[in-house]
């Protein structure tokens, strides 16, 4: 989380919309999804009605997704919908099968130690 949150200021600072996914989040789930640092309830909770929408509680009920790439794909969507310049996301130890692990386009990533 510190370090998604020292380049996202960074990039903040430089004036851009910046988009931020900490997982697991620290104290409260609306802290999970930051816009320019600041939560967007809202956004969340219509990205996820639209994606438990999409997936329907029939795959989920037989075991296609779970409750966290649900989550993500939520996040996805709020950030697209926010129209936010870079999306810094902390990506899980899952590797290639993470669920924050399929964006094509990556400006950057930074690996730490756990």
């Amino acid at each position: 989380g510190s370090v998604c949150a020292i380049v996202a200021s960074v990039l903040r600072a430089s004036g851009k919309k910046v988009g931020v996914y900490n997982s697991p989040h620290l104290f409260h789930w609306s802290e999970a999804v930051l816009i320019n640092d600041v939560p967007d309830l809202e956004g969340w909770r219509v990205s996820m009605h639209a994606i438990q929408e999409a997936l329907g509680d029939v795959d989920r009920a037989k075991g296609k997704y779970t409750a966290f790439e649900a989550s993500c794909a939520a996040m996805w969507l709020q950030l697209v919908t926010a129209g936010v310049d870079y999306a810094v996301i902390e990506a899980g130890v899952g590797g290639l099968r993470d669920a924050t692990n399929v964006c094509d386009t990556v400006s950057a990533a930074v690996l730490t130690s756990v």
